[in-house]
């Protein structure tokens, strides 16, 4: 009855319109905003709800000063899951597809292994360890010379 498609095949399946009080509640606007949205259709078409919503707790955003340390944060745990765990993997998946399997066991023993090397203080293990968040500094570095050298 109040679907919108033919076949079944609405996304609202059954929903009533007040049911469905705000598309946008609870997502990841600041994200999407900076990786999908351009400036002018931000400005031009403006998608958050003004109507007021009293069951819902008010949001509290963090100072400003708080939010480029947030950031920060966000990329440099980004950067040690990627260089500590995805990098040995990856790693260990193209050594094994090109190489053969390795000596000491699987996936597992060379993660075991690799961590041992950074307790050990290796100066190999540790670039692999914090080669993503370096290079992720030096793009940032160069998009922020090539952008402020306009």
């Amino acid at each position: 009855r109040h679907e919108l498609a033919r076949l079944r095949l609405s996304i609202f399946l059954g929903m009533k319109a007040p049911e469905i009080s705000d598309a946008n509640y609870r997502c990841a606007n600041e994200l999407h905003d900076a990786l999908l949205c351009a400036a002018p259709w931000r400005s031009r078409w403006p998608l958050e709800s003004t109507a007021p919503e009293p069951d819902l707790p008010e949001q509290v955003d963090a100072p400003a000063s708080a939010r480029p340390v947030r950031r920060e944060l966000l990329i440099a745990l980004i950067g040690a899951i990627a260089g500590f765990i995805v990098a040995p993997l990856a790693i260990y998946a193209v050594g094994h597809a090109f190489l053969g399997p390795y000596n000491r066991g699987g996936a597992a023993k060379l993660l075991s292994d690799f961590m041992s090397g950074l307790a050990h203080g290796s100066p190999i293990f540790w670039a692999v360890a914090l080669g993503p968040y370096v290079m992720t500094l030096l793009v940032r570095l160069l998009y922020a010379q090539l952008r402020g050298g306009r």
